[in-house]
């Protein structure tokens, strides 16, 4: 039962339990409604609350923005002239999995953003780099060139009516709608993934960023806490792993995505055949 002012807090020990919970028993493709599962714990929609959480948010010292560095990534300043969606041009000089020291091809992938998703999926975009990106120099209205692009990254749709949504993504440039986190620790990036995608996550952005827009100066302050226990954010970052794995698949079955390798009726029959 809980006592008078309850409501307003929530310690690490709930949160984490409540996170891996969330985890376990999610669709990946299919999450869960933050507001639904979180309306009956945590009242947080008055004005004063808001103001006690933020106020306490802002002086929590370990921010997202001390694991990687969050950017808008790259403006190409003309779209049409730069930006296609991946089948419009030759399959072939596109560089799948470009790595930092290998961006030779003409066409790089290119994470724009797109609908809310979460773990793995809106692959649609490839960007113009020919040169090495010097056509875009050339061009001279680009920015966030220098960024480092191509690594395993984390990515967000900067503008959504929906929830906050991330995904993971690598081999790939981002920008124009599309913003991310950067340079995270390879052993922290799927905690905070994860971290990034839970319900009280969720509810944590709605009063940071009360808009439509994800702005990274606001994404900067989330709070981020890493649990004690050095197995639980172990089964965690497996969770999260599956996850991925489990959204590509969902992804790949589409014929928008240039993994697509067989439609998924075609696969249940045939499995079904086979049994």
């Amino acid at each position: 039962k809980q006592t008078a002012g309850a409501t307003d807090n929530l310690s690490n020990n709930d949160f984490l339990n409540m996170f891996l919970t969330e985890l376990k028993y999610q669709d990946p493709t299919k999450p869960m409604d933050a507001d639904k599962m979180l309306d009956s714990t945590l009242k947080m929609s008055t004005i004063s609350s808001n103001q006690k959480m933020v106020k306490g948010i802002d002086n929590i010292n370990k921010k997202l923005d001390t694991f990687g560095n969050a950017s808008k990534g790259l403006v190409s300043g003309d779209n049409v002239q730069f930006i296609r969606e991946w089948f419009e041009v030759d399959f072939f000089k596109i560089t799948i999995k470009s790595t930092k020291e290998n961006t030779v091809s003409k066409w790089q992938i290119h994470t724009k953003g797109g609908e809310f998703r979460r773990w793995y999926g809106n692959n649609e975009n490839i960007l113009h780099w020919e040169n090495d990106g010097q056509n875009l120099i050339d061009f001279g209205r680009s920015s966030g060139l220098g960024l480092n692009f191509c690594q395993p990254t984390i990515t967000w749709s900067a503008i959504s009516s929906s929830n906050f949504s991330a995904r993971y993504i690598n081999h790939s440039f981002f920008g124009g709608g599309g913003s991310a986190i950067t340079n995270i620790n390879k052993n922290n990036i799927y905690y905070i993934l994860a971290y990034s995608n839970c319900i009280i996550t969720s509810k944590l952005f709605k009063i940071i960023s009360p808009t439509l827009n994800f702005d990274v100066n606001n994404i900067k302050r989330l709070p981020v806490v890493f649990p004690k226990e050095n197995s639980i954010k172990e089964q965690i970052d497996m969770l999260t792993k599956k996850n991925i794995d489990i959204s590509k698949e969902e992804w790949d079955s589409r014929e928008t995505s240039w993994d697509f390798a067989q439609n998924e009726l075609l696969r249940i029959l045939h499995d079904e055949f086979l049994i």
